[in-house]
Order: structure tokens, then sequence, then C-alpha cells
């Protein structure tokens, strides 16, 4: 996926929250992913056409091709959750390269090695003490996509 697509993605779906779980078992999913899940999901079909995308998240459709890895036309939860995975993953690890002295927080300084969240810093920095760390990042993202909808 192209950096472009990794940040719609992580802006347009950051309520996915999978819990850890044995293999075999099925992931528990947020009950905000599932409402917004089921807002996009009109003809109630238990997965998302790219005609459902484009009507009710214009984010998600623009990233479509990129999520669907059965290239069925269709997305699945499961399709969406990995997706979000793989972002969150890319995520952390630009989080940690910009975390050049590895206090596990970002500066103002270290933030410009990411720049929209370099862009978004006073926003994000909940207590205002100049650094950024993972709980504010996810605070943050988490009110985007309430603020935001599924877009």
């Amino acid at each position: 996926m192209n950096k472009r697509v990794w940040i719609a993605m992580a802006i347009a779906l950051p309520c996915v929250a999978v819990a850890a779980e044995p293999p075999g078992k099925k992931p528990r999913v947020n009950p905000e992913f599932e409402r917004q899940f089921n807002n996009v999901d009109t003809d109630k079909d238990g997965k998302i056409s790219k005609e459902e995308a484009a009507q009710k998240a214009p984010t998600l459709a623009a990233s479509f091709e990129g999520i669907d890895t059965g290239q069925d036309g269709y997305l699945s939860k499961n399709e969406i959750i990995a997706a979000q995975q793989k972002v969150r993953e890319g995520f952390s690890r630009r989080l940690q390269d910009a975390d050049r002295n590895k206090d596990g927080k970002l500066s103002r300084e270290e933030a410009q090695a990411i720049p929209n969240v370099s862009a978004r810093f006073d926003d994000i920095d909940a207590n205002r003490d100049g650094q950024l760390v993972l709980q504010e990042i996810n605070g943050f993202l988490r009110n985007q996509g309430k603020t935001s909808g599924t877009q």
C-alpha cells in the first residue's frame, strides 16, 4: 500500500480494536467499528461493496482495492481488520523510528519525522506537556473516528 492509503486508513478506521485471541478464535471487534461497518453495509449482507463504500465512506472507497485481499469486490470485517492491523504496525514502526532518544515520547522536533502527526501536534498533546505519548495519539485517533464517522 502506498503512504497515502496508509494515512487515509489510519484516519478513516481508527475504531477497529481487535483483542488478542488464541488462534482459531474469532477476534472481538470494537462496538464502534461494528456500528460504522453496519452503517456502511446498507444492504446488510455482512460485507461492504465498492458502491456502499463510495456512498457512505469515500476514504474507504479510495483504499478499497488494497483492502480487498480476496479480490471479490467486497470488504469483509476480517479484511478491514487485517488492513487496519497492517496500518497500526506500520505506524508503530514510524513512531519508534521518530523517537530518536527512545524515551517512549515524541517531542515536537521528533514528531516532524511524521508530517501528519507534526501538523496536529497541539491537537494531539492532550496534557499540553509538549510531548506525545501513544495514549494521546490513540485518543486523538479515536476522537477523530467519532467526529468523522467512517470517513
